[in-house]
């Protein structure tokens, strides 16, 4: 998944369950932007979906903010 996603690095959240951070810029301003959230070392255990500030999990909500921290997001596409 890093070789085409901008990896944040490790995040653990309140409950201790650890996660690796990232998001994928797709090129089509269209698509834009989402979540790229490791879970585990199989196949399909990854988190994603669009950003947003409506989204309360944890580890979207760290996402977001490490990724608005490097200015590497367009913030006003994201209410």
């Amino acid at each position: 998944m890093w070789n085409y996603c901008i990896y944040l690095g490790p995040f653990t959240d309140s409950q201790g369950n650890n996660y690796d951070l990232g998001i994928y810029m797709d090129s089509d301003e269209f698509i834009g932007v989402s979540a790229a959230i490791v879970y585990g070392n199989e196949n399909g255990e990854y988190l994603s979906g669009t950003l947003s500030w409506g989204n309360q999990a944890e580890a979207y909500c760290e996402t977001l903010k490490r990724a608005r921290s490097l200015c590497i997001l367009d913030l006003s596409k994201f209410k």
